[in-house]
């Protein structure tokens, strides 16, 4: 335990006393604790007496901040009470002041005259003092049949009645009015969807405007685009039904893109399978003989096609010509492989089918049915990087899959 005095802000003095107790303390000690050792003696006093001064200190404290929370606590919900009871009363007040306005107004109505009026809100009589009033002439007294009092009670009687009439018209008027709130309503919606509707005919006019000068203009700006559309579109069925004929009797026999004869050209294949332009232009010297008998990678080595999707697309179209057939509507619609434009269709196609392969790599790759199709053992180690042995079965055994579907396809038609 500590013996000495660590306080030395406060000088220097020495602990008195003898025992046992005493001897502990016969270090230095500051005049404070001096005079706590002598006021407790040698058998309370401890060098830690501070500290639990300052701990008994703080859990006063806290205490007296508690109590004085409490209070102040106490002291608003008091408040707020005499608040909300003088609201209380001074809505009652009000409310008796109006309905004492309103009654008057009710008897008035019913033809009680207003110092009658005045001598019924007078204080309660009883039987005496009424008939007192009546002795002194303070009220008027009736004679047979012309009685005052009961012409006032007759009318007072009638009150109840026109008060029940109110209330069912009040109750009326309520159900009237929420009928309208709800008829705005449905007005102000169809008024918003009316200024909507009428924005966006606004926006059709000024679009339809820039039309106006049709009369005078379409020929000389119409015209010459039908007539352009015209003849390409005959141009287009001319070398469409001339290639499907050269595709179903002899796919060598199509021509290069730079022959001068009429012979429908690879190009034009290349073309309606949606070969980029510049990669037609680059196997312009190609014909039908050369391309079906190469190896198509290393065609497109030797001419410098580099697209890993495009090598696809171009493995695909071979395949197809060495079937003598090209993806038409009529295969599309039997093949849902080919049909498959995106690498989203194409994967929704094989969850349909039940492949379980991981199919991020047909997005990665951009791989859609046709080129899922043209990929070979070497594509996936390659290209797609998978290594696992599992994973390169799984994605072999879908494209074989696949390539039953299309062959079943292509014998359809």
């Amino acid at each position: 335990a500590t013996t000495e005095c660590k306080n030395r802000s406060w000088g220097w003095g020495y602990a008195s006393g003898s025992g046992s107790t005493g001897s502990n303390y016969q270090g230095k000690l500051c005049k404070e604790c001096n005079v706590e050792y002598a006021r407790v003696g040698p058998e309370e006093f401890s060098l830690e007496w501070k500290v639990n001064r300052r701990i008994q200190e703080e859990k006063v404290r806290i205490q007296q901040e508690e109590e004085e929370r409490k209070e102040q606590e106490r002291i608003r919900k008091e408040k707020e009470l005499a608040e909300r009871e003088e609201k209380r009363k001074i809505k009652s007040i009000q409310e008796r002041s109006d309905f004492i306005d309103e009654l008057n107004c009710l008897m008035g109505q019913c033809g009680i005259p207003e110092h009658i009026i005045n001598i019924l809100q007078q204080q309660p009589l009883n039987k005496e003092q009424i008939e007192t009033q009546f002795t002194n002439g303070c009220v008027r007294l009736g004679l047979s049949p012309a009685y005052i009092w009961m012409d006032v009670y007759q009318k007072l009687s009638k009150i109840p009645k026109i008060v029940e009439t109110h209330e069912m018209r009040k109750a009326q008027l309520l159900d009237e009015i929420s009928i309208a709130h709800k008829e705005l309503k449905e007005l102000d919606e169809r008024k918003r969807k009316l200024l909507i509707k009428v924005s966006a005919d606004v926006k059709e006019v000024q679009q339809l405007n820039k039309l106006k000068p049709w009369k005078s203009l379409h020929e000389e700006i119409f015209q010459p685009l039908h007539i352009a559309a015209a003849t390409r579109m005959e141009i287009e069925k001319e070398l469409s039904d001339k290639l499907m004929q050269q595709v179903h009797s002899e796919v060598e026999d199509l021509a290069a893109a730079d022959d001068q004869t009429d012979t429908p050209k690879l190009s034009h294949v290349f073309n309606a399978m949606g070969v980029p332009c510049e990669v037609i232009q680059k196997l312009t010297p190609l014909d039908g003989l050369e391309f079906i008998g190469c190896d198509v990678d290393k065609m497109c080595e030797e001419y410098e096609v580099n697209s890993f999707q495009d090598r696809k697309d171009l493995v695909y179209i071979q395949s197809m010509l060495a079937e003598q057939a090209l993806p038409d509507l009529n295969h599309l619609k039997l093949c849902k492989v080919c049909a498959a434009s995106d690498p989203q269709e194409l994967t929704f196609l094989l969850v349909k089918c039940k492949q379980t392969f991981h199919k991020d790599i047909l997005v990665r790759h951009n791989i859609n049915g046709r080129r899922f199709l043209a990929l070979t053992l070497q594509d996936i180690r390659d290209q797609f990087e998978v290594c696992d042995r599992e994973e390169v079965k799984k994605l072999r055994s879908a494209i074989s899959y696949m390539m039953k579907i299309h062959k079943a396809a292509l014998q359809a038609t």
